[in-house]
């Protein structure tokens, strides 16, 4: 290949030019950056790092409502239990029910019965 040709003059421009352009956009000076950039960066990390925090927190502080809330809703159905419990057992029998007037002729003699009562009582 000749070297002196147009064609080779212009490869080897593309290269030169290329090297150039690889160069400026991958410089190494180009990490050094200046103290006011570094300080916006890191202020930048910090505002994510703090924003991560605070996620963190609420999500944990929000399992322990959780599990608050779940400790709450046992001791309320325990108790719920507790009190259904001690209705049922003093609610009235069968039987008491089974003594309840029916017709209006038990609830007279109720009615004359408890008179009755009250009249020899002296009351």
């Amino acid at each position: 290949m000749d070297l002196n040709s147009n064609g080779a003059r212009a490869i080897a421009a593309l290269i030169v030019v290329n090297a150039g352009l690889f160069v400026s956009h991958h410089s190494f000076t180009a990490c050094s950056h200046s103290p006011s950039v570094r300080a916006e960066v890191m202020a930048a990390r910090a505002e994510a790092c703090k924003a991560r925090t605070q996620a963190h927190v609420a999500a944990f502080e929000a399992r322990l409502q959780a599990r608050a809330a779940a400790r709450e809703m046992i001791k309320a159905r325990v108790q719920m239990s507790q009190e259904a419990q001690r209705a049922a057992a003093m609610a009235p029998t069968a039987s008491a029910a089974a003594r309840a007037h029916t017709t209006i002729h038990d609830y007279v003699q109720c009615l004359l019965n408890s008179g009755v009562r009250s009249v020899v009582s002296g009351s």
